[in-house]
């Protein structure tokens, strides 16, 4: 399924206060429903961490309709991830805490077609990072 961007904007727009804690519950759903991964930031200062999830989500977002804009810099961010130690079973992890996370949000109007909506573009967004990450590392991807 592909995202509908007039769809994906109008939502974030309409719950953009609560949608402005997305780097808090990612984080604390990541840490309390995931045991270990909270090891993968132990050299990060989760302040800042926090800051930079927040403006890379709002990034994408911005650039919905500017594919190669949004290709370019998500295949950059997988590139960065291999060097911050992530691997094929966390994206699984990732895209499970972010709709969990859009849930929270939107948790009033969280419908089906809402759910496959953000699920279409984790989907394209885990995509795009894989991409980078094995441009750099391709045996990662092979791993289970």
């Amino acid at each position: 399924m592909k995202f509908n961007k007039e769809f994906l904007e109008k939502a974030w727009v309409s719950h953009q206060e609560k949608a402005e804690l997305i780097a808090e519950y990612f984080y604390d759903i990541l840490f309390h429903e995931n045991e270990g991964t909270d090891e993968l930031f132990k050299s990060s200062e989760m302040h800042f961490q926090k800051m930079e999830f927040k403006k890379a989500f709002n990034y994408i977002l911005a650039n919905l309709d500017r594919p190669e804009k949004l290709k370019e810099y998500l295949n950059d961010s997988g590139i960065r991830h291999v060097c911050y130690g992530i691997e094929p079973k966390h994206y699984v992890v990732v895209e499970q805490t972010l709709l969990k996370t859009f849930e929270r949000i939107f948790k009033e109007s969280w419908t089906d077609e809402t759910r496959d909506q953000w699920s279409a573009l984790i989907d394209q967004i885990i995509k795009l990072m894989k991409e980078g990450a094995t441009s750099v590392r391709p045996e990662l991807m092979e791993q289970k």
